[in-house]
């Protein structure tokens, strides 16, 4: 599954919006028309509660079948490891 998105931000979040999606093995691409596709709703901001740690809230369903996916919750950067 691929998914796109158009980002815009909103009230001190960042709103990830679903533009997009397709089936995908290999090198086959196959779009999906707009009502087949997952519905997703995201976002993250800055968190009040942890410095230098971000809210993320993730939701994804699937027409037919309901919630496959949902978050809520914060996440802390690490610094990269050679």
């Amino acid at each position: 599954m691929e998914l796109s998105f158009h980002l815009r931000a909103s009230q001190g979040a960042l709103v990830f919006e679903p533009v997009a999606a397709a089936l995908v093995a290999g090198p086959l691409r196959l779009p999906l028309p707009a009502g087949l596709g997952p519905n997703v709703t995201a976002t993250i901001t800055g968190s009040e509660r942890l410095p230098n740690s971000f809210e993320v809230s993730v939701h994804v369903a699937a027409p037919l079948v309901g919630t496959i996916l949902s978050y809520q919750g914060h996440l802390e950067p690490q610094e990269a490891t050679a």
